[in-house]
C-alpha cells in the first residue's frame, strides 16, 4: 500500500465525487484500501473514457447512491467483493479530452505520481466493461478485472498524448490482450497454443461451435469442422484438436484410461520437451510484433484508429456495413479509411524493423571493434 499523503487532510477531502477532479483531490488510497479489505488484489483500480464506453449500461452492475461525503466513506461491510468495488470505482469522473493530456504530460515529463492515479482512476470501469466479455470461459471476474489492471498500466507506460488519441482507445488493446492471455494461460492443464493463430481459433471456436451444433449434439461432424477452418483461415486438424481440447475437462495425470493394462492420462500427453526452444521463439516474435503494431497504432487519427480496431482486432471483426452506420459514413468509405490505416501500420512496422536491423548492425560493428582492440 503507497503510504498517504500528508496533503490529504480532514479539510482537503472532497465532498462531492463530480468535481473531485477540479480539486485534484481524488484519493486513490481510499478504493486502494476498499480493495485491500475486500479483494485481494492490485492497489489501483480502472475506468473508461465517455468517448469510447456508454456508462449508463453499467448500472445494473452496482448501485449509484453516492454517500454523503464519497472520501470519507469507510469500506463496506461483509457484501459481495465485487459489488463493493464496481461501487467504489463508479464515484470516479471521467476526464474530459484536454484534462487527460495535461495529466499524461506531467505524468510523461515529471512522473507525476497523482497524475498517474487520476488517468487511471478515471478509467476504472473500462476493465469491469471489458471482463464482462469474457465470463463465458469460466474465470472469475475479479481475477480477469486483476489481469485488465496490469494491462492498462502498461498502456500507460507507452501512451504518448501528443498523437490526438484518447487513452481510452488506446488501451482497450492492452487491456482486452491482458486478459486474453490470462485466459489462455488457465483455461486447461493442457497448453491450448501459444501462436497467434492459435489464440484466433481458441477465442472463436466457442461462438462458432455453438451457432453450429444441434439440439443434442455435443461434437462437432467433419463438415462442420472443414467449415470452421475455412472460415477461420486455419488448418482442419487444429480445429479438430482445439475442439477436443475445449470439450473435455482437465483431467488429473494419473487418471487411469481404459482398464488396467491401458496406463495413465500422462502416458498419453506429448512431451514436448523438444519443441521448447520453438516455443520461446514463437512467444518472442509474437511479442515483438505486438510492441511494433501499438507503435505504428499511436500514427493513425482517432477515426481510423477505430476502424482498424473493429475491423482487425474485435472478435468477430465488425462489417463495413456496421461501422458505417455507426460512425455515419458510407461502406465504401469505410473500406478506404481502412486501406490508408493499414498502409500507414505496414509502412510504420516496416521502418521498425529497419531501425531494428540498423542498431543491430552498429551494436555488431561495435562488438567487432572492441574484439579486434
Amino acid at each position: 500500500m503507497v503510504k498517504k499523503e500528508e496533503h490529504f487532510s480532514e479539510e482537503a477531502r472532497v465532498d462531492d465525487p463530480e468535481h473531485a477532479l477540479e480539486g485534484e483531490l481524488v484519493d486513490i488510497d481510499v478504493v486502494a484500501e476498499a480493495l485491500e479489505a475486500s479483494l485481494e488484489f492490485p492497489e489501483v483500480p480502472l475506468v473508461e473514457n465517455e468517448d469510447e464506453v456508454d456508462f449508463e449500461d453499467q448500472e445494473d452492475l452496482s448501485s449509484q447512491e453516492e454517500p454523503d461525503s464519497f472520501l470519507t466513506v469507510k469500506a463496506p461491510p461483509k457484501r459481495d467483493p465485487l459489488s463493493a468495488y464496481l461501487k467504489r470505482i463508479s464515484y470516479f469522473p471521467m476526464l474530459k479530452q484536454d484534462e487527460e493530456y495535461t495529466l499524461a504530460k506531467r505524468w510523461q515529463e515529471t512522473g507525476d505520481v497523482r497524475a498517474k492515479e487520476k488517468i487511471i482512476a478515471s478509467h476504472l470501469r473500462l476493465v469491469s466493461k471489458i471482463a464482462q466479455g469474457y465470463r463465458g470461459y469460466g474465470m472469475p471476474l475479479l481475477d480477469l478485472i486483476s489481469e485488465g489492471h496490469i494491462g492498462i498500466m502498461k498502456a500507460l507506460e507507452k501512451f504518448d498524448p501528443e498523437k490526438g488519441v484518447r487513452f481510452s482507445t488506446y488501451a482497450m488493446w492492452w487491456v482486452r490482450a491482458a486478459m486474453k492471455e490470462y485466459v489462455m494461460r488457465n483455461w486447461s492443464l493442457v497448453k491450448t497454443g501459444t501462436t497467434a493463430a492459435q489464440k484466433k481459433l481458441f477465442f472463436n471456436l466457442r461462438s462458432k461451435r455453438r451457432a453450429m451444433l444441434e439440439e443434442g449434439q455435443r461434437y462437432l461432424t467433419e463438415e462442420q469442422i472443414a467449415q470452421i477452418a475455412k472460415d477461420l483461415n486455419v488448418p482442419e486438424n487444429s480445429v479438430a484438436e482445439m475442439a477436443k481440447r475445449l470439450n473435455g475437462n482437465d483431467y488429473s495425470l494419473n487418471t487411469p484410461i481404459g482398464g488396467d493394462e491401458e496406463g495413465q492420462w500422462q502416458d498419453w500427453i506429448e512431451d514436448e520437451e523438444e519443441n521448447h526452444a520453438e516455443q520461446i521463439a514463437q512467444n518472442d516474435e509474437f511479442k515483438k510484433r505486438s510492441e511494433m503494431l501499438e507503435n505504428a497504432f499511436q500514427f493513425l487519427k482517432p477515426r481510423e484508429l477505430k476502424i482498424m480496431q473493429m475491423r482487425r482486432l474485435e472478435e468477430p471483426p465488425q462489417t463495413l456495413e456496421t461501422i458505417g452506420l455507426e460512425l455515419n459514413l458510407s461502406r465504401e468509405r469505410v473500406r478506404q479509411i481502412e486501406m490508408k490505416a493499414f498502409v500507414k501500420v505496414q509502412k510504420n512496422v516496416q521502418q521498425q524493423i529497419q531501425d531494428g536491423q540498423r542498431k543491430a548492425e552498429v551494436a555488431l560493428n561495435n562488438n567487432r571493434a572492441v574484439l579486434d582492440n
